[in-house]
């Protein structure tokens, strides 16, 4: 229940008009301290709730959302960081040898409404889809898929209308262990998200959208 803490504390800092940050990483590869999806946020005041894997790198990110709360800017950015010393650029300092992308979004008043369906869903165990984008959080809670068959590797999708700008992320909330996010499209100019999901070898479980039982393990990437 660590993501519940994180949109926890942003609620309670948005209704008491305390500046808070959302980080995520959004892209990860190779060895690295956090993977995708992490989440942390960092209030003004000096609270903190998640994690974004910890070390050198949770601390200079959580000092970036800190120096971006005091100074009053509100545009969200991604930031690269390599874990590889020999990186010139975007060198993280660390030895590990991945490579991961975070977001940094200042949250706003406005995001407060999706927040509190977040944590609704949370606890309710509901699914639904949660998006990150220049405009804002957003959340989709008991989404009506539009699923489909597939082949053996690519096991499922789900259309989203309604997220028109450029995704930073995406997230199925409430769907098996077994499975996991793969893949996420943002089609122009519907602004539907197709997101791929895929099933770890071995399971048994049907795919949480579109009820395919096909064993396939899509390993693709962005």
């Amino acid at each position: 229940m660590k993501d519940n803490n994180v949109w926890q504390l942003i609620q309670d800092c948005l209704h008491e008009d305390i500046p808070i940050a959302l980080l995520i990483i959004v892209q990860s590869q190779g060895s690295t301290p956090g993977r995708i999806g992490f989440k942390m946020a960092v209030a003004a005041d000096g609270r903190l709730a998640g994690t974004i894997g910890g070390g050198i790198t949770e601390h200079r990110f959580v000092e970036k959302a800190k120096e971006k709360l005091k100074s009053g800017d509100s545009a969200p950015n991604l930031q690269r960081r390599i874990h590889n010393h020999d990186s010139a650029t975007d060198g993280s300092g660390m030895i590990c040898g991945g490579m991961q992308t975070i977001a940094l979004y200042p949250c706003r008043k406005t995001d407060l409404a999706a927040v509190r369906r977040l944590i609704k869903a949370f606890e309710n165990r509901e699914k639904g889809i949660f998006g990150l984008s220049p405009s804002g959080i957003a959340f989709l809670p008991n989404t009506q898929n539009k699923g489909r068959g597939s082949s053996s590797n690519r096991v499922g999708y789900v259309s989203v209308a309604g997220m028109r700008d450029k995704e930073l992320y995406a997230q199925i909330l409430g769907i098996h262990k077994s499975w996991r996010v793969a893949d996420v499209e943002l089609k122009e100019p519907t602004g539907e998200v197709e997101v791929f999901v895929e099933r770890k070898p071995g399971v048994q479980q049907t795919c949480p959208i579109c009820g395919d039982a096909s064993s396939g393990y899509d390993k693709r990437r962005r």
